[in-house]
């Protein structure tokens, strides 16, 4: 099964997410790939905070930034496994501004080579589920390689949502399911 979890900044979608990665999993192995690179104390607090929320829950952590299709051959046995990527966000910025500014604008190359490394880990573990935020509705206005940022992730969430066997968007802690 393949599920998105989306929602906004401290909506608790990390932990519905989670909750469902254990559910999922039944007894068997969990993973948790972080993609987020910590820069600042800011970053830093956010990577504790995330380790002590699933603390003593069983899950094996990768720390991938980009190329997570490296995930399935890190995992033992990952037919057997349900895996959590947190976040999308975070690793199509790390994916994209990893590039040379004039690449950065490629949106449709960027979401295609992230979506077979999804499709990539998908195929070899039993679940997973994504989880992205919802960066859509502040209306404010941004320089352009935010813009084609915003763009991608949008892109992306378009063309992954067909792909997942569930949708659901999390509001002030409440899900949603959308599909």
């Amino acid at each position: 099964m393949m599920m998105m979890v989306l929602g906004g900044a401290a909506s608790g979608k990390s932990e519905y997410a989670e909750r469902m990665a254990l559910e999922m999993a039944g007894g068997d192995a969990h993973y948790y790939l972080a993609t987020m690179q910590p820069y600042g104390e800011s970053g830093a607090f956010r990577v504790r905070r995330h380790r002590k929320l699933r603390e003593g829950k069983g899950f094996v952590t990768m720390e991938l930034t980009q190329d997570i299709a490296k995930a399935a051959d890190l995992a033992e046995q990952p037919e057997y496994a349900t895996i959590l990527l947190e976040d999308l966000s975070n690793l199509l910025a790390n994916e994209m501004f990893s590039l040379p500014p004039e690449q950065q604008l490629q949106a449709d190359l960027l979401c295609a080579k992230i979506i077979t490394d999804i499709e990539y880990v998908k195929n070899r573990f039993k679940n997973l589920i994504l989880v992205s935020n919802n960066i859509f509705e502040d209306g404010d206005s941004y320089d352009p390689s935010t813009i084609a940022y915003r763009n991608a992730l949008g892109k992306l969430h378009v063309l992954l949502a067909p792909l997942c066997d569930r949708v659901t968007e999390v509001v002030v802690g409440i899900p949603k399911e959308i599909k």
